[in-house]
C-alpha cells in the first residue's frame, strides 16, 4: 500500500489503515506519504493504531519442523522482521538451545539474540562473514523466523 495524506485531521485514519494493510493477509510494507505542510498543522484527532495480533505457530506447522529438524544434518535459523517480545526472544532461544541450532540474525536484528551465546554465530545482512555466507549456503534446512513467538 502506498498513499498520500492530504489532511491532518486524516492521519489517524491512514495510520490505522495502514497497520491493518500491514498486518493481515500476506504481511507487508506499506509507504505513507506526509507533505511537509502537514507538520505544521494541528492533529486533533486522538485515535490510537489497533494492536498488531501476535503470530503462533500451529500444530501441524509445529510437527513439520520438528520432521524437518529431525532429517536435517546442517540446519540453521534465520532471526529477522519486527513484532519481537522479550517473551518471543527467550522461546526462540530455548528452542535453538534444546535442539542445539545455530542462530543467526539479518542485519539490523542482530538484538534479536545474544551475540556472546554460543549458538550465535553471526548476522547475515551488509559485510557478511564469508564463513557465515558458506554456512547459509550449504545449510539443508534454513527456518527463516519473521515474527515474534509470544507463547
Amino acid at each position: 500500500m502506498v498513499a498520500q495524506i492530504d489532511r491532518a485531521d486524516r492521519i489517524p485514519e491512514f495510520v490505522a489503515h495502514a497497520f491493518q494493510v500491514a498486518t493481515s493477509g500476506r504481511p507487508g510494507p506499506v509507504v505513507l506519504a506526509l507533505p511537509e505542510d502537514l507538520f505544521e498543522r494541528p492533529l486533533t484527532s486522538r485515535r490510537g493504531v489497533p494492536p498488531t495480533r501476535a503470530v503462533g505457530a500451529d500444530r501441524r506447522a509445529d510437527r513439520r519442523i520438528r520432521r524437518l529438524l529431525g532429517q536435517a544434518r546442517s540446519p540453521l535459523v534465520l532471526l529477522g522482521g519486527t513484532g519481537w517480545t522479550d517473551a518471543a526472544c527467550e522461546n526462540l532461544r530455548r528452542f535453538a538451545e534444546a535442539n542445539h541450532l545455530p542462530v543467526a540474525c539479518a542485519f539490523r536484528y542482530q538484538d534479536l539474540f545474544d551475540n556472546r551465546h554460543p549458538n550465535y554465530v553471526g548476522d547475515v545482512g551488509i559485510g557478511i562473514n564469508p564463513k557465515l555466507a558458506q554456512r547459509v549456503r550449504d545449510a539443508d534446512l534454513l527456518l527463516a523466523v519473521g515474527r515474534g513467538w509470544a507463547k
